[in-house]
């Protein structure tokens, strides 16, 4: 998979994730969980693509 792929998955994963967990909470979501949650993506998909090859 590219890295694109794998940002892809993490962001939608994390944001399905939190939404899941603010309707609970009964919270919207806010600029600084998906700031949050584009910058986990990022960190994440690089160091798979760094590891993986």
């Amino acid at each position: 998979m590219t890295f694109a792929m794998y940002f892809l998955i993490f962001f939608v994963v994390f944001m399905v994730v939190k939404g899941i967990l603010n309707l609970f909470k009964g919270q919207k979501m806010d600029r600084i969980t998906l700031v949050g949650g584009l910058v986990l993506a990022l960190i994440y998909s690089t160091i798979l693509t760094i590891v993986k090859g």
